[in-house]
């Protein structure tokens, strides 16, 4: 898994590059300062390619 974090002021992003079905899970992501904490999570399904199924059929006619 290669990650990328982007933190910026007021909001960030986590990217993912080259996903595969081992990254899909919960993801969480925990803020801290003087003022109190907040945490939040996502849960990252992981879809494989669409495989065409069956014989080609010709479109000419």
């Amino acid at each position: 898994m290669s990650l990328g974090i982007i933190l910026g002021p007021g909001n960030s992003t986590l990217f993912i590059e080259r996903v595969t079905e081992e990254d899909e899970g919960v993801y969480r992501c925990r803020v801290a300062n003087q003022k109190g904490a907040v945490e939040s999570s996502a849960y990252l399904t992981v879809q494989g390619k669409q495989l065409a199924v069956g014989t080609p059929v010709s479109l000419l006619a």
